[in-house]
């Protein structure tokens, strides 16, 4: 998936793999975003669809795909300049914690001012984030191949996400591990901060919402929610659809037969 290869972010305090790194990057044209003082960088394999200054010490960087905010303001037709404005607007009037719990899509996003960051998604992390942290030099990257290389000779095997692997449906290490004992995902809610040298990995609080009796008005406006969902994820060609055979693609194969017709969606069984 090329949404799988885009960004990679780096954090050196002090140290020598931190000092080559920093030159590896500067080398290297597609260099996003590089911090005063040499500490944090950013770089992508293809152009984010937003890079904008806010204010005078503050930038967005936002690759991947954002469809709608918070299911009401749809902006998948709009052009990527177009979304630009209309984010950065959003950004600015919601703040970065309401902006990730109400962005809809698969995207990762860098916030800048001056030498301090914050990396989040949204508020799921539908795109993975890899991290580690090791030998006083922090690196992410939406793909798992350079921190691994980075960090080869002192990699060891996380047993219980191969465990998990060879056993569990899916064959899937959990959400915030991988095969590897010192390379993490971002979790459900959770952000990286980047400040006075320091790294930090931060999750929203869970709030569960309070027992209710539901009534017909409560299942269309899930009904809707779930169609607007589906919707906004689609396309108008072509959309294929992956049958476990379970309820979820099932509801999801009708909804795209019932929204774009059935000549337009494909089912697809592996065995």
């Amino acid at each position: 998936d090329e949404l799988e290869k885009r960004m990679r972010f780096g954090y050196f305090p002090d140290s020598d793999i931190g000092r080559k790194v920093i030159k590896e990057v500067q080398n290297n044209s597609n260099y996003l975003y590089k911090s005063d003082n040499n500490k944090l960088v950013c770089y992508s394999d293809s152009e984010p669809f937003i890079n904008e200054r806010i204010g005078q010490n503050n930038r967005l960087i936002i690759i991947g795909e954002i469809f709608s905010i918070s299911n009401s303001l749809n902006i998948k037709h709009l052009t990527n300049e177009e979304k630009g404005k209309v984010l950065v607007k959003e950004f600015q009037k919601m703040g970065l914690i309401n902006f990730q719990n109400q962005a809809e899509g698969r995207f990762l996003a860098l916030n800048v001012s001056n030498n301090s960051a914050t990396i989040f998604g949204d508020k799921l992390n539908a795109m993975d984030l890899y991290y580690s942290d090791q030998s006083n030099c922090f690196i992410a990257s939406t793909i798992i191949e350079p921190i691994a290389k980075r960090f080869s000779k002192t990699l060891k095997y996380n047993q219980t996400s191969l465990t998990l692997m060879f056993s569990s449906y899916g064959s899937f290490a959990p959400k915030k591990h991988t095969i590897y004992k010192d390379i993490n995902r971002l979790g459900v809610g959770e952000r990286l901060e980047f400040n006075n040298d320091k790294v930090a990995v931060l999750k929203q609080p869970f709030k569960p919402k309070d027992i209710e009796k539901y009534n017909e008005n409560h299942l269309n406006n899930y009904s809707d929610i779930l169609h607007s969902s589906v919707d906004i994820r689609s396309s108008n060609t072509t959309n294929w659809v992956f049958l476990s055979s379970g309820w979820d693609s099932s509801s999801i194969l009708a909804i795209l037969s019932k929204l774009k017709g059935p000549s337009k969606v494909r089912a697809v069984i592996l065995r």
